[in-house]
């Protein structure tokens, strides 16, 4: 019953994120490991090159699950829409355990603090993004941050 600050990031700090079609990609592959496994997500921030998320496993090594399934998907994935190979993401996530509710409090201050929208959406604001968590039926809000992109098909 612990709650976790989770990041990872892009290999060499590159971009993961190229579209709104790699975002919502990425929302669909967070549901579905949520449905195999006992992740409350209390916030996250998917930014072009970088995540943060606050999270509680529901139990021992659901966190570990959870977070190999999303990643280890989230990549075949995009290796098969960019027709790549290699590594996606820097290395394995990184964990942090929030130690108390001052804790948890700043994590997700800060986590919402990162997730300023200041790019474009399909819909010309975050509604967009909050409408895509709802049908995803995530429990927070999601924003992203970066430059504006020409939006290409999935």
């Amino acid at each position: 019953d612990v709650v976790y600050h989770v990041i990872n990031r892009g290999n060499g700090r590159q971009e993961v994120f190229h579209k709104d079609k790699d975002y919502e990609a990425f929302l669909k592959l967070m549901k579905a490991a949520k449905e195999r496994h006992a992740v409350k997500v209390y916030g996250y921030c998917l930014m072009p090159n970088h995540f943060h998320m606050a999270v509680r496993p529901g139990k021992g090594k659901e966190l570990s699950r959870w977070m190999q399934g999303l990643m280890t998907s989230h990549v075949r994935r995009y290796h098969r829409h960019y027709e790549s190979s290699g590594h996606v993401w820097q290395g394995r996530y990184k964990s942090f355990t929030v130690q108390d509710d001052g804790h948890l409090l700043m994590v997700l201050r800060y986590i919402e603090g990162r997730s300023s929208v200041n790019r474009q959406t399909p819909l010309g604001d975050a509604g967009w993004l909050m409408k895509v968590c709802r049908e995803f039926g995530l429990e927070s809000t999601v924003r992203r941050r970066g430059r504006p992109r020409k939006e290409t098909a999935a």
